[in-house]
């Protein structure tokens, strides 16, 4: 009997899990889609926050640079803001992932 409570657990920890975690896939997306706004999905707040201040700094430099027809200014503001924005790309897959690990730690900890 033991043994099926324990299974049976087991399966209700699965569901849980399954039903709290990060798809990976829609991290990248919404990276792709709008840098540092993507990474909120992965339920790091603090990164997240982060990357879109440097990404929208970054864009708002390259307009205002733009408008003062200074070029050589607007170049590098852009070359950050896509810096920035591959970065949050780059780390939505992993960041959801450690996210998912964090979840499937919490579930099995608390439903001993």
């Amino acid at each position: 009997t033991n043994k099926s409570m324990e299974k049976k657990m087991t399966e209700r920890q699965e569901i849980l899990f399954e039903t709290k975690k990060k798809k990976p896939y829609r991290a990248f997306l919404a990276a792709c889609m709008w840098a540092g706004f993507g990474l909120y999905y992965t339920g790091k707040p603090v990164i997240a926050s982060i990357l879109t201040i440097c990404t929208l700094y970054n864009l708002l430099g390259a307009v205002i640079t733009l408008f003062k027809v200074d070029l050589v200014n607007c170049v590098e503001h852009l070359l950050w803001f896509t810096g920035f924005w591959i970065f949050s790309i780059l780390i939505a897959v992993p960041l959801a992932k450690d996210t998912n690990n964090n979840i499937k730690r919490e579930i099995i900890k608390n439903n001993k």
